[in-house]
């Protein structure tokens, strides 16, 4: 039996109270298994770097692997290889178009097979009388108000049921954060989810939002980015764009409320332009990664052996000038910011 390529791997920049070397391996790895022999290691040839970053991974020396699930496009001379989501970015073998949730679905369909695209089934009049709640809201930040604004053009027609800490109004005040299987089994209960992504102009970041309220059954109402028409059927949402007013807005959703056979009509679309869309964002993810770890580190090693050079003279430079642990790690993430940009 041929024995496996070893792969020794760590990760960095992601949160503490994250399950984080369990999410690297959902991601990344589990697919894998079968190819190469993943050691996790503390001297990597292979470092797994997430958006949520204190520039810990400028320590190590070895191929780096970024991954972003917010509206960061990173540097190249950074990193050596990119798992992103702007569609439109070609880099030869570094680049990796693959939407955050690609992972997130396919736990939950792991979870319960119920909220799978492949499990679907068709909504009839009795289903719809278990939608109990006209409209969800499963927020913990507002976004720079757009949520707030939606929730009360909603609520001022009917009361929109809210599990988030933003004008939460179903869950236990005690309790700070739902699953995603719990904020799925609510969606069930619910007609409309209002859908709004962090950053509405990001040009390709789309969340788990729009594609949580299908799984559930429910309809979004959907802000976020324009290209999502060319992932999700247009007739199975409803998008916040596509109204000039939101007088214009809360009619249509009048409307649909208050017509079964409408709101069956739109729920019952084709979801997904391609239903397959999923399946083949982790068939190409998958590529890139065998790829990358099919090569030796040395061969495998993209990005330009630049910034440690300048990183390391900055250093040496606040130490020179006597500068304080705290202020010289301000300066970092300053200079960092820029990179970022």
């Amino acid at each position: 039996m041929e024995s496996k390529q070893t792969i020794k791997w760590n990760q960095s920049g992601l949160w503490p109270e994250d399950p984080v070397y369990e999410d690297i391996d959902r991601m990344f790895l589990k697919d894998l298994k079968h190819l190469f022999d993943f050691q996790l290691s503390d001297n990597p040839d292979f470092l797994f770097v997430s958006n949520k970053e204190d520039f810990k991974f400028l320590k190590y020396d070895c191929v780096r692997i970024f991954h972003s699930d917010e509206n960061i496009h990173p540097d190249f001379h950074l990193f050596d290889y990119v798992v992103g989501y702007p569609a439109n970015l070609t880099f030869g073998d570094r680049y990796c178009y693959c939407l955050s949730c690609l992972e997130n679905l396919e736990e939950l369909e792991r979870l319960d097979p119920r909220f799978s695209f492949k499990n679907l089934k068709k909504q009839t009049k009795n289903d719809l009388e278990l939608r109990t709640h006209f409209c969800d809201f499963v927020y913990h930040h507002d976004s720079g108000s757009k949520r707030s604004k939606y929730f009360n053009l909603l609520n001022g027609y009917k009361e929109v049921s809210s599990l988030g800490k933003i004008f939460k109004s179903i869950n236990k005040p005690e309790v700070e954060k739902i699953t995603y299987i719990e904020k799925l089994n609510f969606e069930t209960k619910c007609k409309f989810s209002i859908c709004i992504e962090s950053c509405d102009d990001s040009k390709g970041l789309i969340t788990e939002k729009i594609f949580h309220s299908i799984l559930a059954g429910s309809i979004p109402i959907y802000l976020g980015d324009p290209k999502v028409v060319e992932i999700v059927n247009p007739k199975r949402f409803i998008n916040i764009s596509d109204y000039k007013t939101d007088e214009e807005l809360l009619e249509r959703i009048k409307v649909i409320d208050n017509n079964d056979d409408l709101f069956l009509q739109i729920v019952n679309e084709q979801p997904l332009i391609d239903m397959d869309y999923f399946i083949k964002s982790r068939d190409r993810l998958n590529k890139f990664l065998i790829n990358i770890f099919s090569q030796s580190p040395s061969e495998a090693s993209r990005r330009p052996k630049v910034e440690r050079y300048w990183s390391e003279r900055l250093d040496s430079k606040l130490r020179q000038a006597n500068v304080s642990t705290n202020k010289k790690q301000n300066i970092f993430k300053r200079t960092f910011r820029k990179i970022f940009r």
